[in-house]
């Protein structure tokens, strides 16, 4: 039987552009083995959300001791309402703060650099116009307590203008609440009861049901030969 000239041409035409359709959506296959493998799998390991993400987060909401709001919320406060909710800046500025994210410009574009944590925290201050350059010009870093999956949260001592220096962290619920002696409302610095405690836990809890990941961002009046002590 003869083939008609054309044939060729045209099967290869249509097995591009099915390529291509295919490499649009990410799933085009060099070695068919890879297939014949992925076919076979019994379990599927993923992450808490039931999902395969990007490996990108971003911060979704802030929530204080009496108040919770979403990030898009606080993005249209004006000065009047940063005044108001200033315990909902003070939680950003520290997450900013106690940071190793890196922030550069690129051809004239804005690219940030680091852990997808610290990425997310410098991303939600760009938003409320809090740079991480900006503030430690008023807040210059001075020494610095890394994070490690034991210690489960990382802090950063900066200086402050009166002569006080003051500590920044950042990191998990059950490692910083049972450091914490006190808590903020509207502005005021108040003792830590048992109950608000658990109050805080309970708030945190109930956040991570919801596959959200949830950090405490903490401050702290100290001296500098006293920074390093974990407690």
């Amino acid at each position: 039987a003869a083939i008609p000239d054309g044939l060729v041409i045209s099967l290869t035409v249509i097995l591009a552009i099915g390529m291509q359709a295919i490499l649009k959506r990410k799933a085009l296959v060099r070695k068919l083995v890879a297939a014949e493998t992925l076919g076979s799998v019994d379990v599927i390991c993923t992450d808490k959300t039931w999902t395969i993400t990007r490996g990108v987060m971003s911060v979704v909401r802030v929530v204080t001791s009496d108040e919770a709001f979403s990030l898009e919320t606080i993005r249209t406060f004006n000065e009047e309402d940063r005044r108001a909710h200033e315990d909902v800046f003070a939680t950003l500025r520290a997450v900013v703060l106690a940071n190793d994210g890196v922030v550069e410009e690129h051809d004239g574009e804005r690219v940030i650099s680091g852990d997808t944590t610290d990425i997310a925290m410098l991303e939600a201050g760009l938003d409320v116009d809090y740079t991480q350059e900006g503030l430690e010009q008023s807040f210059p870093r001075m020494a610095e307590l890394p994070f490690t999956s034991e210690r489960m949260y990382m802090a950063s001592l900066h200086e402050q203008a009166g002569g006080e220096n003051v500590l920044y962290g950042k990191g998990a619920p059950e490692a910083l609440l049972p450091k914490c002696t006190h808590y903020r409302k509207n502005g005021r610095r108040l003792k830590l009861s048992d109950a608000m405690r658990s109050e805080l836990r309970e708030k945190a809890d109930e956040m991570a049901a919801t596959w959200l990941r949830v950090l405490v961002a903490v401050e702290r009046s100290l001296s500098r030969d006293a920074f390093g002590d974990e407690d």
